[in-house]
């Protein structure tokens, strides 16, 4: 068993030794990045960013609202029906908690995807005009003596 501990310990010796240790050097000054050559971000992915967030969130929110939110409004109407229909008072009761608990679903998931629809139908718009915003652009003008539109359309 010693004989197998100390095999194992030499080869790990040996093979951490024989492999060379990556040193941190520090890049060519010809790879050297300046300051002022960042620009930021492509604008056309930037675009392609917000257009896909905000599809993302007006299906999420339609989803959410279409899937979650009006069948629990609709259990809300049958529940409160049941509650009126009981005859003993603990039916009732337990039908008008159910009607109360379907509430609070239904108004958090239309408020969600209400929200979610709200956030993500302008991401889509601006998305989509930033993409293709340097085609064209109107610019009103307004001078004492003149009122008017600068249009510009670029092939």
């Amino acid at each position: 068993m010693k004989s197998t501990l100390s095999r194992a310990a030499a080869l790990a010796s040996t093979l951490a030794l024989a492999m060379p240790a990556s040193a941190a050097t520090p890049p060519h000054p010809s790879e050297a990045v300046c300051a002022g050559q960042d620009a930021g971000p492509d604008p056309s992915t930037r675009s392609n960013a917000m257009v896909g967030a905000g599809i993302g969130l007006t299906v999420t929110g339609a989803i959410v609202t279409t899937l979650v939110g009006v069948p629990a409004l609709l259990l809300r109407r049958s529940a409160r029906a049941d509650a009126d229909r009981a005859t003993y008072e603990a039916r009732q009761r337990r039908y008008a908690r159910r009607a109360d608990r379907r509430e609070v679903v239904a108004v958090a998931a239309l408020g969600t995807g209400g929200v979610m629809m709200l956030v993500g139908i302008p991401l889509l718009i601006a998305g989509a005009r930033a993409k293709h915003g340097d085609r064209a652009s109107v610019t009103p003008m307004l001078t004492p003596t003149m009122a008017g539109m600068n249009a510009a359309l670029r092939f």
